[in-house]
């Protein structure tokens, strides 16, 4: 960023010097200092901007920068004596993490042990009757729906029958403690509807009633619970299909003439699967309201909290199904390299058998994990203990009721965080297998004599990398979220002027997150994986290099890895629809499940269908994250290599290589499109202006003063002869600075002819006077171009002398583009004093 004070002051104290105007590159600031042998009458306007102390010299932002500039990790690699990829001397990293996994599962395992020892699973799907047993159960196999006999006068009596009741009139009685004799304890019965078990009163007192009671917290979570429980066969045969349907798309993906199709499909379906659930969750908010509100009832009120969430997540789904689409149509064309690296990383897959196959020992493993974690949720949300308690209108008063425990069941949060913990540590540890295997193929010459041992290979990232693995896992599940948004808040104020008073004070209030993020945030990603696998060192370290790494060479990466993590993961929801649709159908058509249960016992078969569809999402990551996990390795692998070797010694294959450079080619081609346009702007922009200038010309004196960027105020005639005794044979030019993420457009001194000359010349010869002003415009520096933006952020006029702009060049390093030289022709110092001599004559 252009440093206005330090401009002025430059300007001031070098008056008698004159100097080739400098270019001075230093990471994410270009500074443009321009000095001239000027007049001692000469007086550079001062420039109205901000003044910080010396300590304040640099933002808070900027000084992180210049933090990461002097790091230590923040340099090439260097091969080490004998390089041949993953060092084979490891030592064990982050060993202190073990300790908290043992903790983490010992409470796991003493909650297992009082959840099953307390908890019934029975107690989900059906109801409990006045006796504290249990419907459908035992004794009551044939009466398996709940009957609530009074709720007006007492919700807690009810019973279990047959069927519900389709009439209201008779006369239903209490049984005795053989289910089978009828007592004489009598209510009238009333006509219900069927829910589940549950038979729900048609009269809008009652059904008021017992709704409020069935919508708690705590019955809800059962009544979901119930759902997953009676469809446990139908959800295991979802599971199935997405390990299917992930697997399957990794073996057609191998043949390139339809992967492409292959890739667009599913991001189709995925687009199609989110507006289609928007659709399943309005239909189930629609069938919940028509089944709770009849007439007597608030329609506004009746449907309850359920209808309500499913009406917010119908939304959701359809906004997201509409931002979903307008990314995909914004990215349209960079989707298409992202999928032309997932083919590479195809390529590589097929060669690495043992990539292809260790996904289905992480699948099995998981499997393992989801099918536990399920039958622990269903027991803990059942311990309770069965109480007597006091009652109207029963002999002596009293009747059973089971409590339940809201200690365990809030114990359920942390079977959640375990699980997620479980799976998250899982594809960790498949990530860093494959990178290892990655690396081990990509640092050697003979490529198609690699092998990777299952047994060795694992055993040595267990034994030495375990705890980093949990480590990672910790960090992906906790701070990913952070990490993003503060990434995209530092972007905001990055962008922003750093010399704005505004944004340096919310900078200093937003000072302890920004030290977060600087210090440990930014660097969490699956990029430490790969160099943990290569290098044996701990996470931070690891984590640190990696993001040095992918900073140095974006220039050579582009988009890359955020394009095809995108498309991963638009395959991953597209598997993951597939999956589930089907459930919803079957449960919806069907008249039992596959264990022979009748589907009428499932409340709502959205609840089933949704967690297909989030486990979906697990085990496709397992296949397809493999994709995932080698683009992020070949693109830290390749730019390692590129600092580390040269010529024949890379080790890149050739194909790699050939995408990688046909990637910089295809942006640098992008880039130069949006340049030439850039370019054309400016050089209207000064035809407009020299049009404007001449006109005004005409009435006036060809010695008039002329700005090419903005008009100045009429001058008085006494200004205008002091100005013209100063200036007679002076030029002027100016800086324009316009800083983007990504490009900088800056504007560099600009040769012109003295007015009085510009003026008598015949309007062609001022045409290709302005089409070789706009030329020279341009320069060339590291891989962009640059070139006078129209945004005048800043500007400073002042006076040079007729000296040729040849002498100012940059030249391009052929080995490191990334590095720029400033030459300046010192014999042709002389020569220019003599033109100086000539024109002060």
């Amino acid at each position: 960023m252009l440093n206005t004070t330090e401009l002025d002051q430059t300007l001031k104290t070098n008056k008698e010097a004159l100097e080739i105007p400098k270019l001075i590159v230093n990471s994410s600031k270009i500074t443009v200092a321009s000095t001239n042998n000027l007049n001692n009458n000469s007086q550079v306007p001062e420039k109205k901007t901000t003044f910080f102390r010396t300590e304040d010299k640099f933002s808070r932002l900027e000084q992180y920068e210049e933090i990461d500039r002097n790091d230590e990790l923040n340099l090439p690699f260097v091969p080490p004596q004998g390089f041949k990829g993953p060092v084979v001397d490891r030592k064990a990293t982050d060993k202190a993490w073990i300790g908290l996994f043992l903790i983490v599962y010992v409470l796991y395992g003493v909650y297992s042990y009082f959840v099953i020892a307390g908890g019934n699973p029975d107690r989900l799907a059906h109801g409990i009757d006045f006796r504290g047993e249990i419907c459908g159960i035992g004794s009551l196999k044939n009466k398996p729906f709940l009957y609530y006999a009074g709720p007006v006068m007492d919700i807690d009596v009810t019973w279990c029958i047959r069927q519900c009741p389709p009439s209201t009139g008779r006369e239903t009685c209490m049984y005795d403690t053989d289910h089978m004799t009828v007592t004489s304890f009598c209510y009238i019965q009333m006509q219900a509807d069927q829910m589940g078990y549950y038979c729900i009163p048609k009269e809008p007192k009652s059904r008021e009633l017992v709704f409020e009671q069935l919508g708690s917290t705590r019955n809800t979570m059962r009544r979901i619970g119930s759902d997953l429980w009676q469809s446990w066969d139908i959800t295991l045969c979802g599971f199935g299909l997405s390990i299917v349907l992930s697997y399957l798309f990794t073996v057609l993906a191998k043949f390139e003439k339809i992967a492409a199709g292959l890739i667009w499909g599913a991001i189709i379906f995925a687009e199609a699967g989110l507006i289609l659930y928007g659709w399943l969750f309005y239909l189930e908010s629609i069938r919940a309201h028509d089944f709770r509100c009849i007439d007597g009832m608030n329609s506004d009120t009746c449907g309850g909290q359920i209808v309500t969430t499913y009406q917010i997540l119908a939304i959701v789904f359809l906004a997201l199904g509409g931002i979903y689409l307008i990314v995909t149509l914004l990215l349209f064309k960079r989707i298409q390299r992202g999928i032309s690296l997932l083919k590479t990383a195809q390529h590589i897959i097929q060669v690495l058998s043992q990539i292809r196959s260790f996904p289905f020992i992480v699948a099995f493993i998981g499997l393992v994990v989801c099918c536990l974690a399920f039958i622990l949720v269903c027991f803990a949300m059942t311990v309770g203990t069965t109480e007597l308690t006091r009652a109207k209108y029963i002999d002596g008063h009293l009747l059973y009721k089971v409590i339940y425990n809201d200690y365990i069941q809030m114990g359920l949060i942390y079977v959640a965080f375990t699980v997620f913990f479980t799976l998250t540590l899982i594809l960790t540890m498949n990530d860093m297998f494959t990178s290892y295997a990655l690396s081990v193929w990509f640092f050697t010459k003979q490529k198609d004599t690699v092998r990777i041992p299952y047994c060795f290979s694992f055993k040595t990232l267990f034994r030495y990398h375990f705890g980093t693995c949990v480590f990672i896992a910790f960090n992906l599940m906790f701070l990913t979220v952070p990490q993003s948004i503060m990434d995209y808040s530092r972007s905001l104020m990055r962008f922003l002027p750093q010399t704005s008073s505004c944004v340096r004070y919310t900078q200093a209030s937003c000072m302890a997150c920004i030290h977060a993020f600087e210090v440990f945030l930014r660097y969490i990603s699956k990029h430490s994986v790969v160099q943990v696998a290569i290098w044996s060192e701990p996470y931070y370290q690891s984590a640190k290099k990696a993001y040095f790494l992918i900073f140095r060479n974006q220039d050579k990466i582009k988009d890359l890895d955020f394009l095809q993590t995108l498309i991963v993961f638009q395959i991953r929801m597209a598997t993951a629809f597939m999956a589930s649709i089907p459930i919803y159908i079957y449960i919806n058509f069907a008249e039992q499940t596959f264990m022979g249960k009748p589907t009428s016992g499932i409340e709502s078969p959205i609840i089933p269908t949704l967690y297909v569809f989030i486990c979906g999402m697990f085990f496709s990551n397992i296949f397809q994250g493999s994709y995932d996990i080698t683009c992020k390795t070949i693109i830290q692998l390749y730019c390692m290599d590129s600092e580390m070797f040269f010529g024949e010694q890379r080790f890149v294959e050739q194909f790699i290589r050939e995408f990688m450079e046909f990637v910089g080619k295809i942006e640098d081609k992008e880039w130069k499109i949006g340049f030439t346009k850039q370019v054309k702007f400016n050089k209207d922009k000064f035809n407009e202006k020299l049009k404007n200038y001449n006109d005004s010309d005409n009435d006036s004196e060809s010695d008039q003063e002329y700005d090419i960027n903005e008009d100045e105020e009429p001058q008085s005639d006494e200004k205008k002869v002091a100005q013209k005794k100063k200036n007679e044979d002076d030029q002027y030019f100016d800086y324009d600075e316009k800083v983007e993420r990504g490009n900088a457009f800056i504007g560099l001194p600009l040769e012109y002819k003295p007015k009085n000359d510009v003026t008598k010349k015949p309007p062609e010869e001022l045409g290709n006077a302005s089409q070789s002003v706009i030329q020279d415009q341009t320069m060339v520096a590291g891989d962009q171009t640059m070139a006078l933006g129209s945004n005048k952020q800043l500007r400073l006029k002042t006076p040079i002398l007729n000296t040729s702009q040849q002498s100012f060049q940059i030249l391009l390093n052929a080995n490191d583009k990334s590095q720029i030289s400033q030459v300046s022709d010192l014999d042709e110092k002389p020569q220019r004093e003599k033109v100086i001599k000539k024109q002060r004559i």
